[in-house]
């Protein structure tokens, strides 16, 4: 043993897992040899397989319980798992071992648990171990106090300890010993599935946003959870996608969430296919050799559990993607490289889960992380995403990929994975009746795109062969009941083709015989499968009916209130029909909807979906910028893949990015942006340049044609207004300085007497009012018929450009061979304010906060005002 290594001891549930796999057929050999066999190994599982994980990781000393004799197989428990092959990389077609299916356990024979209690205890145990780590999966361990590592027993000790704990949680002997340790050096490990199996509501494969929420809100309200706190560290593992680290300190209750942006729970392993068992272990392995630093070191960080944990998820990833290797490398499982620190780290992003706030007494409040970012961080993230590859990972932006389709827009990530879990269920199921979903949003903003790449995406890894039939009725198109059953009749057709219909009835909300006459029509249809003509009723069979809005912009527009967090489409409905609204409009606009038998229509959808599309739904909505951006990222994969460079960089000049993000609106939603591209003459081109453009009558079918083209030569603009600027900066300072200024001061000369380098030294300034703004999430933007508004800058938001100002000025003066003096002298290039901002004496800040006070009015002169991001 390495004497300076910490020691570790390792005490849990033992196993023996029996593994095996096939083996084909040889073609020569012994009669036995040709036919299809089978090859099997026992393999250390529990606390053994953990104890051997942690070996693999190194730096530490770790004694563990003593292998049971496989031959004395009754005395063990035993788990049973069938192998097979899965892709390690489904680019290059290799394969590795998993698991392909569990076979389950085998207990302990009769009599025999004694001796398996016995044999969890750790060989080489010592009461001055440095960390205890605990694998409670919940069997004997947990009873048997005389098997517990004596670190954990003995008076005085204070080690660490790790324990990963199974279902059913906070029960037994050892929960109540755990209870009454050192909270400050007690990690608890515990995983989100198993919380949720004891009644612990934790949303799945919704958001990253809604799964974290929920769970701080639950560790606040619900008092069974209560105990969990008590230790200074809970881990709550979500498959090897992320991980919430819950820190219950003196001082303050910190929730934060490591995540993959790219991935929602479960999403690395079903893209990579088949199980692994240990995958807990590595993570927990990981996370114990962080804290064995710490025990080391004396420094308990909450900094070094968190590094863990993100080596943790990256070590059980590695774990999964290795497999068992090869029939070869089965013995020689698990492999240590799973250890290696790599790539897999920084797949991980960091955010700290707001606490609920008092009023959240009955459900989580809405989080979003990408509100979280200002709106000079928005607009970075905004412009990397439509120039890099995969740029949300960089920015720890969560991201839903459907298909053709991304957002980073957790309203419709939910949605959409919503939509999703719904269509994967009816296709594993075998329900006869139609599938009814909803989808909204404004005209353009891409509903039918994205249920329809949902819908793709769930055909294509459903087992067997699911064909998607598409079909699109425009109900305000339709002028009798007789044309929809035209349109079932073509439904009908396509179930008969052997295809799964996707149907769009677009407009649904149309008006016919009076406000949403169409809905009692499809009634039937929804509910039993079927629709009448005439005294015949025919069957429409297996189908998804796709409603999308035309004249309702989101469902709670549509159902007349807006929905509650948590409720079904069908709950909201009902309760906007039934609340008894004292305003005598509403009353009589829910009434007019229960006459349209609008409930009894919501009560058929199983789910909806609001699409925002990429325009601004409201003064509020900050995040248009981003919609936009992904939106222009596909439309160039899709139809101008020319712009993209070999490392899928893409090749667009500043003005027209600048252009497409910020124009005020689309006339046509996502429709106006596919059109601009398609317009532009990129025809064997590399880059997108300004001369590519329509001319602006063609632009003018899709944006205001002014603002666009002043968007895009906003920078040439502003330089033909340099001089102006610059002189208006001046003469600004000349009215600002003048009571104070010394008479001999050459910068307080008229601009035609002013030296050169003061000159150049106010263009800049004026150069710089664009970097400025950014400081406080601002740009610039141009005005067109009418007067620019003048913006008022908060207090902070002036400091803020005060400080960006001077390090623009210190640096100007550096470069311009200025040095730091007590006594200010031009003619020398002195001064004494070559200093940090908060070190100048508050008048000479003020000059910095009047220069930036300044800046919406001398923008005004060039027809420019400041534009919040």
């Amino acid at each position: 043993m390495n004497p300076t290594a910490p020691k570790v001891v390792v005490a849990g549930d033992v196993c023996l897992d029996w593994v095996r796999w096939r083996v084909p057929a040889a073609d020569r050999g012994q009669n036995w040899q040709l036919t299809d066999g089978a090859s099997w190994v026992v393999l250390p599982g529990g606390a053994l397989l953990l104890a051997e994980m942690l070996r693999r990781a190194g730096g530490m000393d770790v004694a563990a319980p003593a292998v049971p004799d496989p031959q004395a197989s009754d005395a063990a428990l035993l788990s049973m798992a069938d192998l097979a092959p899965f892709p390690v990389d489904r680019r290059t077609g290799t394969t590795v071992l998993r698991v392909g299916s569990f076979g389950g356990y085998r207990g302990p024979a009769e009599g025999a648990a004694a001796s398996a209690a016995a044999a969890q205890a750790a060989a080489g145990d010592a009461a001055d171990a440095a960390v205890v780590v605990l694998d409670d999966a919940g069997n004997s361990f947990r009873h048997a106090a005389d098997s517990w590592p004596a670190a954990l027993t003995a008076e005085g000790t204070r080690p660490w300890v790790v324990a990963k704990l199974g279902r059913p949680l906070m029960d037994g002997a050892l929960w109540e010993h755990l209870r009454t340790r050192d909270p400050e050096r007690l990690v608890l490990v515990v995983t989100a599935d198993d919380l949720r199996a004891a009644g612990v509501n934790l949303s799945r494969q919704l958001s990253w946003e809604r799964t974290a929420k929920d769970f701080v809100w639950e560790m606040a309200c619900n008092r069974w959870l209560a105990p969990l706190a008590n230790a200074r560290h809970l881990v709550v593992r979500l498959g090897l996608d992320a991980a919430i680290h819950y820190s219950a300190g003196p001082d303050r209750t910190r929730s934060v969430l490591l995540f993959d942006p790219a991935q929602a729970e479960g999403g690395f392993a079903a893209r990579h296919g088949g199980a692994m068992q240990g995958c807990g272990d590595a993570f927990t392995a990981a996370l114990v050799r962080a804290v064995a630093s710490a025990a080391v070191d004396s420094e308990e960080r909450e900094d070094l559990v968190e590094s863990g944990i993100r080596s943790g998820l990256a070590a059980a990833r590695r774990l999964l993607r290795a497999g068992y290797g090869s029939a070869a490398d089965v013995d020689a499982f698990p492999h240590p490289s799973i250890f290696d620190t790599g790539d897999d780290e920084d797949a991980f992003a960091r955010a700290e889960v707001p606490p609920p706030a008092a009023a959240e007494t009955s459900a989580p409040g809405y989080w979003s992380i990408l509100e979280d970012l200002s709106g000079a961080a928005l607009e970075r993230l905004a412009r990397d995403l439509v120039l890099h590859a995969r740029a949300e990972e960089l920015h720890g932006v969560p991201v839903g990929t459907f298909g053709a389709l991304r957002t980073a827009d957790r309203t419709e990530i939910e949605g959409l994975r919503s939509l999703r879990n719904l269509i994967e269920e009816y296709l594993s199921g075998s329900a006869e009746t139609p599938l009814s979903v909803a989808v909204f949003g404004a005209p353009g903003s891409g509903k039918s795109f994205a249920v329809t790449q949902v819908a793709k995406e769930v055909a294509g890894s459903a087992s067997g062969d699911v064909r998607i039939g598409r079909l699109s009725f425009n109900l305000s198109q339709l002028r009798s009941p007789e044309d929809l059953n035209h349109a079932f009749h073509l439904v009908r057709d396509t179930v008969l083709r052997g295809q799964l219909p996707l149907v769009f009835f677009d407009e649904f909300d149309a008006a016919f015989e009076g406000e949403l006459g169409w809905l009692k029509f499809f009634l039937a249809p929804m509910q039993d499968g079927e629709f009448r003509e005439g005294e015949a009723t025919h069957p429409i069979g297996r189908a998804i009916f796709v409603f999308a809005g035309g004249t309702s912009s989101s469902f709670a527009e549509f159902a007349g209130e807006e929905p509650t967090a948590g409720a079904s489409a069908a709950a909201t409905a009902e309760a906007a029909a039934t609340s008894g609204r004292a305003d005598a409009a509403e009353s009589a606009k829910l009434a007019r909807f229960r006459a349209v038998k609008g409930p009894d229509f919501v009560s058929r959808l199983r789910g909806y979906v609001d699409i925002a599309g990429p325009n601004p739904t409201g003064p509020g909505d900050v995040e248009h910028v981003v919609r936009r951006a992904m939106l222009l990222r596909s439309l160039i994969e899709r139809k101008a893949r020319r712009l993209l460079d070999g490392h899928g960089d893409a090749r667009i000049d500043e003005g027209i990015l600048r252009a497409m993000l910020h124009v005020p609106a689309y006339q046509h939603g996502a429709r106006s942006m596919e059109a601009i591209l398609d317009m532009s003459l990129l025809a064997g081109q590399t880059s997108w340049e300004p001369d590519a453009l329509p001319p602006a009558p063609q632009l003018a079918l899709q944006v205001d044609a002014e603002v666009f083209l002043r968007l895009v030569l906003r920078d040439v603009l502003l330089g033909a207004s340099r001089e102006e600027l610059g002189r208006a900066v001046h003469e600004r300072y000349l009215a600002e300085q003048a009571d104070s200024a010394a008479p001999d001061d050459a910068a307080m000369r008229g601009w035609e007497a002013l030296p050169e380098h003061l000159r150049e030294s106010n263009r800049r300034q004026a150069d710089h009012v664009a970097a400025t703004l950014r400081e406080i999430g601002c740009d610039i933007m141009p005005v067109t018929g009418r007067e620019p508004t003048l913006a008022r800058f908060s207090v902070a938001e002036i400091e803020t450009m005060a400080a960006a100002e001077h390090a623009r000025w210190v640096a100007e003066r550096r470069l311009g061979g200025w040095v730091q003096h007590p006594v200010r002298d031009v003619e020398r290039r002195r001064t004494p304010y070559l200093v940090p901002y908060d070190e100048l004496p508050d008048d000479i800040r003020e000059r910095d906060r009047q220069a930036v006070r300044a800046i919406p009015e001398l923008l005004a002169m060039a027809g420019f005002e400041v534009h919040r991001l």
